[in-house]
């Protein structure tokens, strides 16, 4: 049985071993090209999704329900 200390210390930057073939798993289920597993919640991936998108100066349409953290990926994003 592999422990989390045999793993790569880079963690969830370059995953290795099982952390990559359940990546490799979800993409080929999702037929995604490649995944990404969320370790600080949808908030966190909310974020990263808009400042991915979203460069400085952009104008930025959002709900007045929109979660606060696409408010605040906005913020970090510039835009």
């Amino acid at each position: 049985m592999m422990s989390p200390s045999s793993q790569s210390s880079t963690g969830f930057s370059a995953p290795k071993g099982p952390l990559l073939e359940a990546k490799k798993l979800a993409a080929e289920l999702f037929g995604a090209k490649e995944t990404w597993f969320l370790v600080g919640g949808t908030s966190c991936g909310v974020q990263a999704a808009v400042m991915a998108t979203c460069s400085p100066g952009d104008i930025i349409i959002l709900p007045r329900n929109a979660h606060v953290s696409a408010t605040t990926g906005v913020i970090f994003s510039g835009a």
